[in-house]
C-alpha cells in the first residue's frame, strides 16, 4: 500500500496532518508527504507522478477541493482512495465511493478543528495551536479554557500556531525560513505541542523572525484607508512576503469593523494578496477573491495569487462595495 499525505504548508495544514498521523501512524517508508508554501494549493496533481499502485491511500488536509478537483477525479478513476479534510469553498464537490470528505466551510472552523472533531479531541492541544495560527483566536481561547490550560500554556500555543503560519507565506520556498516539509518532519516525534515548542530551536527562530517582521510591517502606511476597508502594499522583499498573512491577521484584530487587503510583490511584478473580512462581519472574503484570476479561499480569509497592479483600484472598489453600509 502506498500512502500520501497532501497538506497546506501553513499551521492549519501541517497540524491537521500531524494530528491525523498521531492517531493513524504509517511507516515512513510507505508514506510520501506533499506540501509547499501557503499559496501552493494545487498539490494533488503531484501525487500522480508518484503513483505506482492503483490502491493508493491519499489523505488531504487544508487545500481547496475546487483547486484540485481534476487531479482528485483522475486519482479516483485510477483506483486510489481519498480522505479529504478542508474548510475552503468546494462548489465542485460530488460524491464518489472511494472519496471520504470532511468539508466544513463555516466561518469559525479550520481544518485542524475538523480533524479534531473526527478524532474526538484526541490531540486537542495541537488543534488549539492551529486555530490560533489560522486567526481563530476566540475559538482557540474557548477551547483552551475548556481544556483547563493555564494562561501561560495558552500563550505558548498561540505563539506556536502563529509562528508556523508565518513561516508558510512567500512566493516560493526560498522566501521561507524553513521548508514546510522540514517543519512537518521536526513535529513528527512530538505528541505534545508544548514539548515541541520548548525543545525545538526552530520555534524560537521563527518567533524572532515573526516579531521583527511584524514590527516592520506595522510601520507601513496604507495606500487606501476608510471606515470600510484598508489596503496595504508591502515592499518587494522576502520578509514582506513572509509576514503578509500574519500582518493581515493582526490588522483584523486592530480594527474589527474594517476589511483589509495586504499586497506583496511577486517576482513577475504582480501582487500576492491576503484578504481578511472584518472581524465583526466574517463573510464575503472568498466571494471577493474569486472575482480575480487566481483568487480563492474562505468566507473570513482569502487570497489572490497574482494581481496585476492595474487591478488594485478595482480590488479597492470591490472591498468598499462589498463591506459598505448597504452590503448584506
Amino acid at each position: 500500500m502506498q500512502y500520501f499525505d497532501v497538506c497546506n504548508g501553513d499551521a492549519d495544514g501541517l497540524i491537521a496532518r500531524h494530528q491525523y498521523r498521531l492517531s493513524f501512524p504509517v511507516a515512513p517508508s510507505q508514506l510520501t508527504l506533499i506540501t509547499g508554501v501557503k499559496r501552493d494549493v494545487a498539490l494533488l496533481s503531484r501525487v500522480e507522478s508518484f503513483l505506482c499502485a492503483p490502491d493508493a491511500d491519499v489523505s488531504v488536509f487544508d487545500v481547496s477541493f475546487d483547486q484540485n478537483v481534476g487531479a482528485a477525479w483522475r486519482l479516483l478513476d485510477a483506483g486510489a482512495s481519498i480522505r479529504y479534510f478542508d474548510h475552503h469553498r468546494a462548489s465542485s464537490f460530488r460524491p464518489h465511493p472511494r472519496l471520504s470528505a470532511y468539508i466544513d466551510t463555516s466561518a469559525n472552523v479550520c481544518t485542524s478543528l475538523i480533524v479534531d472533531h473526527h478524532l474526538n479531541g484526541a490531540h486537542r492541544t495541537w488543534a488549539i495551536a492551529a486555530a490560533f495560527g489560522d486567526n481563530l483566536a476566540d475559538i482557540a481561547g474557548q477551547l483552551a479554557e475548556s481544556a483547563g490550560l493555564t494562561t501561560q500554556q495558552t500563550g505558548l500555543l498561540q505563539q506556536l500556531g502563529e509562528c508556523i503560519n508565518y513561516n508558510a507565506y512567500g512566493e516560493s520556498i526560498h522566501d521561507l525560513q524553513y521548508p514546510p516539509a522540514e517543519i512537518a518532519q521536526r513535529m513528527l516525534p512530538y505528541r505534545d505541542p508544548f514539548e515541541f515548542a520548548l525543545s525545538e530551536a526552530i520555534v524560537q527562530r521563527l518567533l524572532a523572525g515573526f516579531t521583527d517582521d511584524l514590527q516592520r510591517a506595522q510601520a507601513i502606511a496604507p495606500v487606501h484607508a476608510s471606515n470600510v476597508a484598508a489596503v496595504y502594499v508591502l515592499p518587494d522583499e522576502s520578509w514582506a512576503r513572509s509576514v503578509s498573512g500574519s500582518f493581515a491577521n493582526w490588522l483584523v484584530h486592530s480594527s474589527a469593523n474594517r476589511a483589509h487587503a495586504v499586497l506583496s510583490r511577486a517576482t513577475d511584478g504582480t501582487h500576492i494578496v491576503s484578504i481578511r473580512a472584518p472581524l465583526n462581519k466574517p463573510q464575503h472574503a472568498d466571494a471577493i477573491a474569486i472575482q480575480f484570476n487566481g483568487g480563492g479561499g474562505r468566507a473570513t480569509a482569502a487570497g489572490i495569487n497574482s494581481l496585476p497592479a492595474e487591478d488594485i483600484a478595482r480590488l479597492v472598489a470591490v472591498l468598499e462595495e462589498t463591506y459598505g453600509s448597504g452590503a448584506d
